[in-house]
């Protein structure tokens, strides 16, 4: 991912890699931008992060190398000490040797360009269901029970059961780990650009969450500033789909403040018709 402010606005843009060299257009303020060719692979001993992504990384001295598939570091320390924050409730259960495994291979897929998909099924650590997962499992049980089912094929149809449950409880923690570990280097190579402000985008359907809902109601807030949803960037919980974008000037800060307004606006909108279709069925 290329980090780059654009001239006219300094909105902090995250480009994708295969843009490099190209011409395009600031999803800001609409002028052109032209987007740097990649460094070539540079020595990825750099400072490491070091904080918890609920601190203020220490921008000023971060030196934001690229690695292996043009991978922040920042990112892929996030991954590698993720026994750090086995706070988030996605994690409960995980033993620290677990949870270093997990991180250790969720790092490398990020510097090899893999998907949350190809990297969930890599955590083969992952043998057993969180509390929720297993309350859900008990639910199924017993609503099997009820139907009659018994004996091996009660046995067969749960272990198809737990099987779905734990690829999904994979699938989630690869999601969100990875964008945890994204989004903290996103913050990082947004203050190294002189990032200033900064609104939560979030996916305004059917499926937004009154968390996100409500950081995306925050508006344009100071850069080291905390969303109402208590925490500084995306993810703000298990599979988030919102970002969080960056300006860097005042003129970026007024495009935020129209780009913040707009979506707020459709999130209104396309709340206030599923709540019409959830009561008119």
């Amino acid at each position: 991912m290329i980090s780059m402010r654009c001239p006219q606005c300094g909105m902090v843009l995250g480009i994708p890699d295969q843009y490099a060299g190209q011409t395009g257009r600031c999803k800001g303020c609409g002028g052109n931008v032209s987007v740097p060719n990649l460094p070539p692979a540079q020595d990825p001993s750099i400072k490491s992060m070091g904080d918890h992504p609920g601190g203020k990384p220490e921008a000023a001295t971060q030196r934001l190398d690229s690695i292996t598939g043009h991978v922040s570091k920042a990112a892929t320390d996030y991954a590698r000490n993720l026994s750090e924050n086995a706070h988030e409730k996605i994690l409960m259960g995980l033993t620290e040797i677990q949870l270093r495994s997990i991180g250790e291979k969720i790092a490398t897929a990020l510097e090899n360009g893999k998907r949350p998909r190809d990297i969930a099924k890599q955590l083969v650590e992952i043998t057993e269901l969180d509390s929720l997962g297993t309350a859900r499992l008990e639910a199924i049980r017993e609503e099997l029970v009820e139907s009659g089912m018994t004996g091996k094929g009660l046995d067969k149809r749960m272990e198809r059961e737990l099987n779905k449950l734990l690829k999904e409880r994979r699938e989630t923690i690869a999601n969100t780990v990875g964008r945890h570990a994204t989004s903290t280097a996103r913050e990082v190579e947004a203050l190294v650009q002189g990032a200033k402000w900064k609104h939560w985008s979030a996916n305004s359907d059917e499926h937004l969450c009154d968390i996100c809902a409500g950081n995306e109601a925050d508006g344009v807030i100071p850069v080291d500033a905390t969303f109402s949803g208590g925490t500084r960037h995306a993810p703000a919980h298990p599979n988030c789909r919102c970002s969080v974008s960056y300006f860097s000037t005042e003129k970026g800060r007024d495009i935020a403040v129209r780009l913040n307004e707009r979506d707020q606006e459709e999130t209104r909108r396309v709340r206030a018709e599923a709540a019409r279709r959830k009561s008119n069925p």
